[in-house]
């Protein structure tokens, strides 16, 4: 997706939240090849579609999963988990 291509991928684990099905590619049932084959070949015969759905595919990128964005909210999970440990730190004094 970070290079523009849609994708076809299983719809299992934590895929679902990265690929957004019909709009950055699509999700296929857990383990049913057919239906993997036919999105995989639906993509190749389809230029307009293959176009679209990258360029959706590389500002989802960009907007939910930059390494700017992934440190920002692990910082701020940190500054919540040392506050609340502040807080219960001056509770018991």
């Amino acid at each position: 997706m970070s290079c523009g291509k849609p994708v076809v991928a299983f719809n299992n684990s934590s895929i679902p939240e990265v690929v957004e099905d019909g709009v950055t590619g699509f999700l296929v049932r857990t383990g049913d090849k057919e239906d993997f084959v036919k999105k995989v070949l639906l993509l190749l015969r389809d230029e307009e579609l293959r176009w679209r759905m990258g360029c959706r595919a590389i500002e989802r990128v960009e907007r939910m999963f930059r390494w700017e964005r992934a440190a920002r909210e692990t910082l701020d999970i940190y500054a919540k988990s040392i506050d609340g440990f502040r807080g219960k730190e001056q509770c018991s004094k």
